[in-house]
């Protein structure tokens, strides 16, 4: 059974299902027509009176045989445009040895053109139907001149039988043809359906995905122009920091002394900061001495002295941490513009080695920025180092100058003592030189 199947099952082709359905149509439209022509010339051939009809039936059934040996073979679309040939050809001669265009079968030609429409599509149908008006004038003018041959099928029952088996074979075989279209097209329209479906939501998730793709790209692009902006920024602050230490390590005061460097570190690292004021006071003892300004108001007095934890300033030296005042009345410039309040005012102790050996005072209009008090916090280790080698050498400076002078006083004592030696052994040679004493 499983051979015989095989044996009568259409050819398939995985690569075209058009193909693959037409073929399937043909195999069974012609193996119909094989099996109904031959029980039909069965029923024939026992007949005398009928026998002759087989002279047209055993071509046809012969022409059926090729055509589903073309099928098998992969000739599917050329098998088509032959069956509804074949089909034309079968109704044309039915009619011609029926009785000419009186004959019911006449209205085979209807189903001819729907089979010709349904595998061929419009052209084939076209070509059919004015194929068939012609055979049906052509069956016409013969009638009339009376050169149709005596009918084949004369009437009777088994006619009858014969030509209603051809009519309900091909009725069937439009019908069907029709019904496997129409479920095939529906099931086309359902598998298109599902496959715009499936493709929708493959598109709803890749647009869904490009979205997040694109929201996360954004993301990143974002993030790292951030980042860039940040490393940017930390290089330039950090760039801004060195250029500036750099510049107060090579400072050259106007004048020596201790006074004309202090004036010059707190000059640069105001203007370094965009401050408006600034005061640096330098510890003497137990006391913090003013030392130098910058834009500080002329009625600051010169000498303002500081003891430890005496105000704000000599709190901060004996605390060692930095204190800052927020925007007061008392903060307050007078310059020919008129008043300007400063917003912070800074006050930082210069820590040498643990020792506290001044404060600086420096004020804003604005707030100081996080990178201003971040120059200040390695300026003020660099100052303190400045003031205090400064002044290590000048003691070092005063220590040679003292062990100087009193190496000269030592060379004066000296001469004075050789002077006086001298004189000593003048004075005893004279003594020994004289006539008592040398009895």
């Amino acid at each position: 059974m499983d051979k015989l199947k095989r044996f009568l099952a259409p050819p398939v082709f995985a690569d075209d299902a058009e193909k693959t359905r037409v073929a399937y149509l043909l195999n069974v439209m012609v193996l119909t027509i094989i099996s109904a022509f031959s029980v039909v010339s069965l029923l024939l051939a026992f007949n005398p009176v009928t026998r002759r009809g087989l002279i047209v039936l055993i071509p046809l059934s012969l022409f059926a045989w090729g055509a589903w040996a073309l099928l098998r073979m992969g000739h599917v679309y050329g098998t088509a445009h032959g069956f509804v040939l074949f089909l034309w050809v079968a109704i044309t001669c039915i009619i011609f040895f029926a009785g000419g265009v009186r004959s019911p079968e006449t209205g085979g030609y209807v189903l001819v053109l729907i089979i010709a429409g349904m595998l061929g599509g419009i052209r084939m149908l076209f070509l059919f139907t004015g194929v068939s008006l012609v055979s049906v004038l052509g069956m016409y003018g013969l009638e009339r001149m009376g050169l149709l041959p005596l009918p084949l099928f004369p009437p009777g029952p088994l006619g009858g039988l014969v030509m209603s088996l051809l009519n309900s074979l091909l009725v069937c075989i439009v019908f069907y043809m029709a019904l496997s279209s129409l479920q095939h097209a529906m099931a086309a329209a359902r598998y298109s359906g599902q496959e715009l479906v499936n493709k929708n939501r493959a598109l709803e998730t890749a647009r869904a995905s490009l979205e997040e793709q694109v929201v996360a790209r954004t993301q990143a692009a974002e993030e790292a122009r951030l980042e860039a902006e940040a490393a940017t920024t930390a290089l330039q602050e950090q760039m801004w920091q060195v250029l500036g230490l750099a510049q107060l390590r090579e400072l050259h005061p106007a004048a020596p002394g201790i006074a004309p460097l202090a004036t010059a570190a707190l000059e640069h690292v105001c203007r370094y900061v965009d401050a408006a004021v600034g005061a640096l006071y330098l510890r003497e003892n137990v006391s913090l001495v003013l030392t130098a300004t910058y834009a500080c108001p002329g009625a600051l007095p010169r000498d303002s002295r500081f003891a430890l934890g005496e105000g704000v300033i000599g709190q901060v030296a004996a605390e060692g941490r930095p204190h800052v005042l927020a925007a007061t009345p008392a903060l307050t410039l007078h310059s020919s513009f008129g008043a300007i309040t400063l917003a912070q005012v800074h006050v930082y102790p210069l820590i040498y080695g643990a020792v506290t050996i001044g404060v600086l005072e420096i004020g804003r209009v604005t707030p100081f920025t996080s990178a201003q008090i971040r120059f200040l916090t390695q300026a003020l280790e660099r100052l303190a180092g400045l003031i205090h080698d400064f002044q290590a050498q000048t003691r070092i400076n005063l220590l040679l100058q003292e062990m100087q002078q009193q190496a000269e006083e030592l060379r004066a004592h000296e001469e004075e003592l050789r002077t006086t030696n001298e004189e000593l052994q003048a004075q005893t040679e004279a003594l020994r030189g004289q006539p008592g004493h040398a009895k």
